[in-house]
């Protein structure tokens, strides 16, 4: 249960099939990109599963997606974190990101839909298949500490 739960926050800065975490169905990133405001409410309504330090380390960023579709065609998407909650997923550029975030379609869709998303999440990191630029120094503090919680986690 506790990877589940770590794992909801955690992958929304990586990528953003964590909001499906807790899902009752198989979703994807199309999705995703096309009911942005119920994506964003699926993942709100798990927050309470996250631990609090979890919570307050990611409690205000924006983070911007790069999926690589699988026509290769490229969609970015731009995640607004407020107070731990998923405001907003756009497709407007924003300047105030201070996460980067570069993704295949394909990757997203195999952790969404995996029944071990922790370990799937794993081997994409490990397949080095997720690319994570924080941008300013606070932000690789985070991710590394993000990096040392999954790899803890079974």
């Amino acid at each position: 249960m506790m990877k589940k739960i770590i794992f909801i926050l955690f992958f929304v800065l990586i990528s953003l099939g964590s909001v499906f975490a807790y899902a009752d169905q198989n979703y994807s990133f199309d999705f995703i990109l096309n009911y942005k405001e119920d994506a964003a409410d699926i993942y709100n309504r798990n927050l309470d599963r996250v631990p609090k330090i979890i919570k307050d380390q990611f409690s205000n960023e924006v983070i911007s997606l790069e999926v690589i579709r699988a026509d290769n065609s490229t969609e970015v998407l731009y995640l607004v974190l407020e107070d731990s909650k998923l405001k907003e997923i756009s497709t407007e550029h924003r300047d105030d990101v201070s996460l980067e975030l570069f993704m295949s379609e394909s990757n997203i869709d195999s952790i969404i839909q995996s029944d071990d998303k922790v370990a799937e999440l794993k081997s994409v990191m490990k397949s080095k298949d997720l690319t994570i630029k924080p941008n300013g120094f606070l932000n690789s503090i985070k991710i590394s500490i993000m990096r040392a919680v999954l790899f803890f986690i079974s």
